[in-house]
């Protein structure tokens, strides 16, 4: 028997996280005034209720204080809405980019 398709959950609920993660994301002043940008990239694991178990940079922005944001908005920012229940497993494990641009 065929699983039903999540794939349209699964895309609401990264399109949440991320949402989240926007919302709590704080430029550091320090970065803003040189104009410094770039992209770090992290790896994270929640558990059922939307709550960091782990996380950790997996790509450098090349900028220390940005690469600290990235870690530091992942706790400021959960819970996350908890995964659908179609996910497998107790713990949901994410890899997502984190983009830093002075506007």
């Amino acid at each position: 028997m065929p699983k039903p398709d999540n794939s349209k959950a699964l895309q609401t609920w990264g399109s949440q996280v991320s949402a989240s993660i926007k919302r709590n994301l704080r430029f550091p002043e320090t970065s803003r005034a040189r104009r410094e940008h770039g992209v770090a990239q992290v790896s994270f694991v929640l558990d059922r209720l939307g709550r960091v178990l782990e996380s950790r940079l997996v790509r450098s922005a090349g900028i220390a204080a940005l690469d600290q944001e990235a870690l530091a908005v992942l706790q400021r920012a959960q819970p996350f809405p908890p995964p659908p229940r179609e996910t497998p497993g107790e713990r949901v494990p994410l890899t997502i980019p984190i983009i830093f641009e002075v506007k």
